[in-house]
């Protein structure tokens, strides 16, 4: 509510000696923002709700939030001219944006119980611009989806990745280089050992295709570091391939040891 917004500026930060600190001696350094108590106050914030963005619709009605609408790309292009900007206007759709929210409904019965329905007679919308900065929620219905059936998250995600995935662990223990990832390895059935190499089944097409697809890299193909000679025979069948790539380096490069074996 902005009428009743104080309008101050943030306090003086000062010391328990009454020292204020300044900024570039001649500036007088105040509070942040995000740590002054009076920021409600200040700013006339008087309730804060949550929502969820259903929909986000142009001044001529189309659905931009909606991935399969084709929008025009060419308002991202630099614009120079007034006939430009305004031609661009036109073609988002104008300047205006109308958005359509879910409030969240546990929190609107306690409003209804407690008489402050007034609150939703006055709001001001704050959203993030990205979509892709506000991920909260996905990854609480994914946790959920997870559990849903199983009873424990114990039966569904392996212990390695427990604490990635609920949001306290370390993200580089589950990195395929980590000394966790490698003792689950080697004490899980059915899991490929660090040491062991990866089939890769018809992936590459030929060995060509293989050495292409590990540029930079030292590659081996059944133990030789060049391509065979041509042989009609063995080059009109395709083969399938297991790839190993070394944690040592070789020289400079790293190194790629693959083994074909017969297509099926």
């Amino acid at each position: 509510d902005a009428t009743k917004a104080t309008n101050e500026p943030a306090p003086l930060l000062v010391t328990t000696d009454n020292f204020t600190f300044k900024q570039n001696d001649n500036e007088e350094r105040r509070i942040p923002d995000e740590e002054d108590k009076n920021f409600p106050s200040r700013f006339g914030i008087t309730a804060v709700r949550g929502c969820m963005v259903l929909q986000v619709r142009d001044e001529e009605g189309t659905i931009l939030s909606d991935p399969t609408v084709n929008k025009n790309n060419d308002h991202k292009k630099k614009i120079k001219s007034q006939d430009q900007r305004e031609q661009s206007k036109n073609e988002m759709g104008g300047t205006k944006r109308f958005i359509r929210v879910e409030l969240d409904p546990a929190q609107y019965a306690i409003d209804a119980r407690s008489g402050k329905l007034d609150v939703y007679d006055n709001l001001n919308l704050v959203m993030r611009r990205q979509s892709k900065e506000d991920n909260f929620k996905a990854v609480l219905e994914t946790i959920r989806g997870l559990m849903e059936g199983s009873g424990s998250i114990q039966r569904v995600i392996p212990k390695w990745l427990q604490p990635v995935l609920l949001g306290f662990g370390d993200p580089t223990s589950a990195h395929y280089k980590s000394d966790i990832i490698k003792e689950y390895a080697m004490k899980t059935v059915g899991v490929n050992k660090p040491d062991a190499p990866l089939d890769y089944g018809d992936t590459f097409l030929d060995e060509t295709h293989l050495r292409s697809s590990f540029q930079g890299s030292k590659v081996i193909v059944d133990g030789r570091d060049e391509f065979a000679a041509k042989n009609d025979d063995i080059e009109s069948k395709r083969r399938n391939y297991k790839v190993k790539v070394s944690e040592q380096s070789d020289g400079n490069l790293q190194l790629v040891e693959a083994t074909s074996y017969d297509f099926p």
